[in-house]
């Protein structure tokens, strides 16, 4: 296999960048160019934020973000009024907070799909239906060291702050505000 001149690969990028694809080819520099190096600007910044927040409270818990579906989203929107300290572990969200009690202002949105078939046609359709729960504010508290998990309870319709090293069958709800 021979590699190909200079000018057979710069007559290459021509056709391209300037041809019937050039919308994919630019966006693709564009994810290069702008986005890759944002997104690693942006996690090694909040690496750096968690890990000075974990160096000045050496006491501080952990609530573990979970979802209770797989199209959800819940979000942390401030922690006593000031934006949350955030981390990734794995595939789960991570929330640092000082020992004590807190106010969080959280919001839950989901979306439910079901399959119905339509008579006429014998047409099978998907219904997606968005429902969320409006931004809320929580009362917590979090232990020394400790390690919580928080999720939205759908029976219920109320979010739950959960001890990770209690039983699951003991839960409690947060409070609202």
């Amino acid at each position: 296999m021979t590699l190909p001149s200079p000018q057979d690969v710069w007559l290459w990028l021509i056709e391209v960048f300037s041809g019937q694809n050039r919308i994919a080819a630019w966006f693709v520099v564009g994810v290069v160019v702008l986005y890759l190096p944002g997104m690693a600007l942006y996690l090694g910044r909040r690496r750096r934020r968690v890990a000075a927040f974990r160096r000045r409270h050496t006491d501080a818990a952990t609530v573990v973000i979970e979802r209770s579906k797989v199209n959800d989203l819940l979000s942390v929107h401030s922690v006593d009024g000031q934006p949350p300290i955030m981390d990734g572990k794995g595939t789960r969200l991570v929330l640092h907070l000082t020992p004590g009690e807190h106010l969080l202002r959280v919001s839950y949105q989901w979306t439910e799909s079901s399959l119905a078939a339509k008579l006429v046609g014998y047409q099978l359709t998907t219904y997606r239906t968005t429902a969320e729960a409006q931004d809320r504010e929580i009362r917590v508290r979090a232990g020394f060291g400790g390690s919580h998990r928080l999720r939205w309870d759908h029976d219920n319709g109320e979010f739950q702050f959960l001890d990770a090293s209690r039983d699951t069958s003991k839960t409690r709800a947060a409070h609202p505000v």
